[in-house]
């Protein structure tokens, strides 16, 4: 899937979601260029409602997100498909950090 575009024709997101949901995870979705398709309406609605990330899409509102701000709003578990985000700066941050590929 492709970063700050509002089309989702070659998205694993929605594979992703229901592998998820069958593993019996409450899944929360955000996409900032698809809220109509969103579960919330914000990325801050996001972070207030999750304990875990898993980024799908490296779109530019979520890489702009600094590990602090992910831990001051109780992130405990971060999971990279895109190996987008600085690992480092995310465990400092006192969170789980899993890249894919990594």
């Amino acid at each position: 899937y492709k970063a700050d575009i509002d089309d989702d024709r070659e998205s694993p997101y929605y594979v992703i979601r229901e592998e998820l949901e069958k593993a019996g995870v409450r899944v929360v979705a955000y996409d900032p260029h698809l809220v109509q398709k969103s579960d919330v309406a914000s990325l801050e609605e996001l972070l207030s409602q999750c304990t875990a990330l898993f980024l799908v899409t490296n779109h530019s509102a979520f890489l702009d997100l600094s590990p602090e701000e992910c831990a001051g709003n109780g992130i405990r578990v971060i999971l990279d498909g895109k190996n987008a985000w600085d690992k480092d700066a995310i465990q400092r941050a006192g969170i789980v950090y899993g890249g894919i590929g990594r």
